[in-house]
């Protein structure tokens, strides 16, 4: 009986929170903190972690701001996971729907862990690419299509897997996290997450499509894993165009999932990526990234200006047991920070 009222009393201190923030920048390089919390943790479909933010201002909404994000919540220590939506009148203050968009367990392959939304207008409907972990516990990316952007139905198959891009030398044992620009031909280019023979080692690849359905996986790795600041993580891509080429925004860290910060890189072609440095390093006394920042999710806005979205990660006091939890994770696959 005491064990149970601690635990209903005391989880919020113990407990993972992480929370969508954001920043604003005029140059999409030099960033600057916005005050406040965009999508907390609680509420009626009681939250404990925000993520995997996609935002978009479509013409039907007539200017409003609509977010699409994975909500992890805890129950009697399991985690459940769904996409979750919300609209904004000034991409500040949100207001969330209660009702999931995307719940996990409709198939084998959307078994658990359905997360990473990235939408795309298709002019009389929109597809929304996510990733999932199947029932063989492989992360593939899979896609629903919707004409209200309320109702989604899951497409039949996969849109990429992990067996399309593993070789030899370099074997996939899952992918996750989108993030899809159109082409000046009219192709799409999708920029994804790699888990390098587990999920502790992740870079950015990339694949070709002219329909959206079919995949062709492009030669070599967007960002690999390895630089300073990023020797086993980089993941979370968010792509903007700019005048002269493509900007990439993504999580990078030495041990997954603490102690990650947000980082850029410059292109030309969409192809061959030069690391600009970082965006955002996480702050050990703010309140709600104490831990990390990562999901970055970066859109143009009015007044020439950049918004980006990002998750926080955690923000309590009572952490050295969850940091020890995951350094002895990741010395148990070789890695020290």
């Amino acid at each position: 009986m005491l064990r149970r009222i601690l635990k209903d009393n005391f989880s919020w201190v113990l407990t993972p929170r992480d929370r969508i923030l954001s920043a604003i920048s005029e140059d999409s390089i030099n960033w600057k903190r916005e005050r406040g919390v965009r999508i907390g943790v609680g509420g009626n479909h009681k939250i404990d972690m925000a993520y995997y933010q996609f935002v978009h201002r479509p013409e039907p909404l007539d200017g409003l701001w609509e977010m699409f994000y994975q909500a992890g919540i805890s129950h009697n220590g399991l985690w459940k996971n769904a996409i979750y939506s919300a609209q904004s009148k000034n991409g500040l203050d949100w207001i969330k729907n209660d009702q999931a968009i995307l719940s996990n367990g409709s198939s084998e392959l959307n078994h658990s862990q359905t997360r990473a939304p990235f939408l795309v207008d298709f002019g009389s409907y929109w597809r929304m690419y996510f990733s999932a972990k199947g029932a063989d516990g492989i992360f593939r990316i899979l896609s629903a299509v919707s004409v209200d952007r309320i109702n989604w139905e899951i497409e039949e198959g996969v849109r990429i897997s992990p067996e399309q891009i593993s070789t030899e030398l370099s074997p996939a044992s899952g992918v996750s996290d989108t993030a899809i620009v159109e082409l000046p031909s009219g192709e799409y280019r999708m920029y994804f997450t790699v888990y390098r023979q587990t999920e502790w080692f992740q870079e950015i690849c990339s694949a070709l499509s002219h329909d959206g359905i079919v995949w062709h996986m492009e030669a070599g790795v967007r960002i690999k894993m390895g630089g300073e600041g990023f020797r086993t993580i980089a993941n979370n891509p968010s792509v903007i165009k700019t005048w002269d080429g493509y900007r990439m925004y993504f999580r990078g860290g030495n041990l997954l999932p603490i102690w990650n910060n947000i980082f850029t890189a410059f292109s030309n072609d969409g192809i061959n990526w030069t690391i600009e440095g970082s965006a955002l390093i996480f702050l050990r006394w703010h309140r709600y990234e104490r831990h990390a920042v990562a999901f970055p999710y970066v859109l143009p806005i009015e007044d020439n200006k950049y918004r980006m979205y990002y998750t926080g990660y955690w923000g309590h006091l009572v952490d050295r047991p969850i940091i020890k939890h995951y350094e002895k994770l990741g010395k148990q696959q070789g890695i020290s920070i």
